[in-house]
């Protein structure tokens, strides 16, 4: 196989591989894209299993914690709550506004003390409403939290934001906003050891499906599918890439190896006509009489005194039939017997009954000089 066709079989697989990076990428974005929500569910399906996991080092770490501190064998530790609610916009929804607010399901009020669960969570859930005796315009909130002692130690903060939107009314179209802040702290703090402040496992927030944010890369790292879907691609598409190479080398060899036979073959023919040619002229291989010259067309021309010597014929400007005698049926035009045999003309049956035969001469002089041609041999004989 030669250099450049070597270069063009490399120069198309070098297409074909991008090509199939484009295909590849296309067809994988398109996959990963369609795979992302699954992917979203996934993962936050994982993340909220690690916090149950932690949710539950916590509570395990709050029985120990309990048991050695002699608190409740159930779990309930008491702490003081102050209740704090800030409207904080100036939209008004009228003027009877109740406030409900409770503390694991319990009915609690700024300045009273509640029983904390330390071995489950505690649930904080706040109401806000215009009273209105045909339509109440409601707002709520409910937050989780599973505290440990120290949280209570050091007091916990929980904040809530509450809209209440009022639908009728003079005031339709309003929407009040409420900041509720919860503080509980305990009313006798826990003495607790250095070290059971290292041993408190760490706290992690619950998860939420639509803050979970997933990338392409993510998708392919986390989605066994989609994976599958890009080896199977990436295996298709080399198999592809490796097949149209394997096919075009081997194509290319075959045909270098059939045109390298065909320059043998020629050279064989070659040096065989050059030895049947032994240095002869085309004229002396074929026998071409002495008077004979041939004109730049090939033509054959002996000594006689017309154009075209004895090979002279005639013939009329339309007619159909060439004639050896000029003049016969106003046949005046000159042309070669060979022109007029391969024009097709018939003979005139009054002069040229005998018709016109090409000699075997002519016949091998043409074709010796096709062949000299074809070998690049000078008609002298010599290459």
């Amino acid at each position: 196989m030669d250099e450049k066709r070597k270069k063009q079989i490399l120069w198309a697989m070098m297409h074909r591989i991008v090509i199939a990076l484009i295909l590849l990428i296309a067809i994988m974005y398109l996959v990963l894209n369609a795979r992302k929500e699954n992917t979203q569910k996934t993962v936050y399906e994982e993340l909220l299993q690690k916090f149950e996991a932690s949710q539950n080092e916590i509570i395990m770490y709050n029985r120990r914690m309990a048991k050695k501190y002699g608190l409740s064998s159930k779990g309930y530790i008491p702490a003081s709550v102050t209740i704090n609610a800030k409207k904080t916009n100036s939209e008004s929804i009228g003027n009877e506004i109740i406030h409900l607010y409770k503390i694991n399901g319990v009915s609690v009020f700024d300045g009273d003390v509640v029983q904390f669960r330390l071995f489950n969570t505690n649930t904080f859930f706040s109401e806000i409403r215009e009273s209105d005796p045909s339509n109440d315009d409601v707002g709520n909130s409910v937050d989780e939290r599973l505290c440990t002692i120290s949280d209570l130690n050091d007091g916990i903060v929980i904040k809530q934001n509450i809209s209440v939107h009022e639908s009728h009314g003079k005031r339709a179209g309003n929407t009040a906003t409420y900041t509720v802040t919860y503080r509980a702290v305990l009313n006798k703090k826990i003495p607790l050891s250095s070290q059971d402040l290292r041993e408190e496992p760490k706290k992690q927030t619950r998860p939420e499906l639509k803050n979970i944010s997933i990338t392409r890369g993510q998708v392919l790292k986390q989605d066994g599918y989609s994976r599958y879907i890009a080896v199977a691609l990436i295996i298709v598409l080399s198999l592809w890439i490796i097949g149209k190479y394997t096919r075009e080398t081997a194509t290319a060899r075959e045909d270098y190896r059939l045109e390298q036979k065909k320059k043998q073959q020629f050279a064989a023919e070659k040096a065989a006509f050059i030895k049947k040619v032994a240095g002869k002229t085309i004229r002396e291989l074929a026998n071409v009489p002495c008077n004979i010259v041939f004109n730049e067309r090939n033509l054959p021309i002996d000594n006689n005194d017309a154009r075209y010597g004895s090979f002279t014929v005639y013939r009329s400007k339309s007619g159909a039939c060439f004639h050896r005698k000029k003049g016969c049926c106003s046949a005046h035009y000159e042309t070669h017997a060979f022109i007029a045999k391969s024009s097709r003309l018939n003979p005139c049956t009054k002069c040229c009954r005998e018709g016109i035969s090409i000699p075997p001469w002519y016949q091998e002089y043409l074709n010796l000089k096709q062949e000299y041609i074809k070998y690049g041999i000078a008609e002298n004989g010599k290459d």
